[in-house]
């Protein structure tokens, strides 16, 4: 539960959608028992997951383009995309290898977030991100 409020509320992210084709159906139904409750509505409309026997309904989400030939789109055999992606990677070779130098010090964080008696009482910092 606390993963899923930070995860909706804190993180500096805006999720579009998210799409699951060929899913298990235990999957399905872990996440309408233990997930889906603790989204919000809109979060809820943006997640769609999708098992083998229905598969056919993400083409209303995703472009057919956007497909594998194998899933009846127009964008190549699998070993077409491998190619294509690992040629990408090897192209921004020298970017990955730059990004790994950029980290966080941990040292130069003066103290843990303390919340004065307003914020608490306007809930802008709910207890259930972890923030004191």
């Amino acid at each position: 539960r606390k993963f899923v409020i930070c995860w909706q509320n804190a993180y500096p992210l805006r999720i579009k959608g998210f799409i699951a084709i060929n899913t298990p159906t235990i999957l399905a139904n872990i996440y309408s028992i233990l997930v889906k409750p603790f989204l919000s509505k809109k979060l809820q409309n943006r997640f769609h997951l999708f098992s083998a026997k229905n598969s056919y309904k993400a083409y209303h989400y995703i472009p057919n383009s956007l497909f594998p030939k194998k899933f009846g789109g127009e964008n190549g055999t699998y070993l077409e995309m491998k190619e294509h992606t690992k040629c990408m990677v090897e192209h921004y070779r020298d970017w990955f290898l730059d990004d790994a130098i950029y980290i966080t010090n941990e040292m130069l964080r003066p103290c843990k977030l303390k919340v004065n008696e307003k914020e608490r009482e306007n809930n802008m910092f709910p207890e259930d991100l972890g923030i004191d």
